[in-house]
């Protein structure tokens, strides 16, 4: 797990974190939902606004990791990986259903460290 916070510094490394360019780390949290069948790990990102979702190893959309960013005034969803497409398949589905006000829920989530609510809601 230690590792994870380095792989995710540098894979979103090339996202645009600030007019100034600054690098992006996600490694606040992570807290623990349910998307499309499968349990993810959610963390947020130092500029308050993006989070990653990477699967757990016991889940069938592992390896995958998505991304929500912040552009133009609005949330990008990106992902990759080399997991089932089924399996990742649903969990986009979930997450392009997310509004605005669930995407901010997540992010402050990972700053409180809640697990409380492990499952999507959708």
């Amino acid at each position: 797990m230690i590792a994870l916070p380095v792989f995710l510094a540098l894979a979103l490394s090339g996202l645009d974190a600030s007019s100034e360019n600054e690098a992006l780390n996600c490694d606040i949290g992570p807290i623990e939902r349910e998307y499309g069948g499968n349990p993810w790990n959610v963390f947020g990102c130092s500029d308050g606004a993006s989070i990653v979702l990477v699967s757990t190893p016991e889940s069938t959309a592992h390896p995958f990791y998505f991304i929500f960013s912040m552009a133009d005034g609005s949330y990008r969803l990106t992902g990759e990986g080399n997991a089932d497409q089924n399996a990742t398949r649903a969990t986009y589905d979930d997450l392009t259903a997310l509004t605005v006000a669930d995407i901010l829920e997540l992010i402050e989530a990972t700053r409180e460290g809640s697990i409380s609510s492990p499952h999507a809601s959708n």
